[in-house]
């Protein structure tokens, strides 16, 4: 679908599922191919934003995990981001 699209994606929000709803979860915890997709955005010319929609995983944590979560989610971030350059 990216290569199909193209230069007319301007945004794109990131989260893994295992395929039967979208739970909104962390790249790399369901059954999306990360390392398949993410060489696609530099294919084609890729340049905006991506935006990590990952709500349900801070659900159930308590709040003194939470800051610990946000961090491990941005080293995935920084992960995947460094599959596209």
């Amino acid at each position: 679908m990216y290569r199909i699209l193209g230069k007319y994606v301007k945004a794109t929000h990131i989260n893994d599922n295992y395929g039967n709803r979208d739970e909104h979860v962390l790249p790399f915890h369901g059954t999306v191919n990360w390392l398949q997709i993410m060489p696609i955005f530099q294919e084609i010319g890729y340049e905006c934003d991506f935006t990590n929609e990952i709500h349900k995983e801070f659900n159930k944590l308590p709040d003194s995990l939470k800051n610990l979560l946000a961090i491990f989610s941005y080293e995935v971030a920084k992960y995947y981001l460094s599959l596209v350059t």
